[in-house]
């Protein structure tokens, strides 16, 4: 069993970074765990827009129109601001 320090200290310890940001085309993910990484981007008015798993450490969002997104990470263990161009 884990206290609240401790998980908040492994929280920190698997850093995870998406760039590049503001983003165009790819997505890139950068994480200290090597796992499979899952996603949800969702637009300012809390909708899903997109889902699905990061393949060779990238996913593409050349799709959505351009403005802000989070980006939930692996069902909310990480959530990102983006800003799509």
């Amino acid at each position: 069993m884990f206290s609240k320090d401790e998980i908040s200290e492994k929280i920190k310890e698997n850093k995870i970074t998406l760039f590049p940001n503001p983003v165009q085309d790819r997505l890139y993910i950068k994480a200290t765990e090597d796992k499979d990484y899952y996603f949800q981007i969702y637009n300012a008015a809390g909708q899903m827009v997109k889902s699905g798993k990061f393949e060779n450490n990238f996913t593409n969002v050349s799709g959505l129109v351009g403005g802000i997104y989070l980006v939930r990470i692996n069902n909310s263990e990480t959530v990102v601001k983006i800003v799509k161009k």
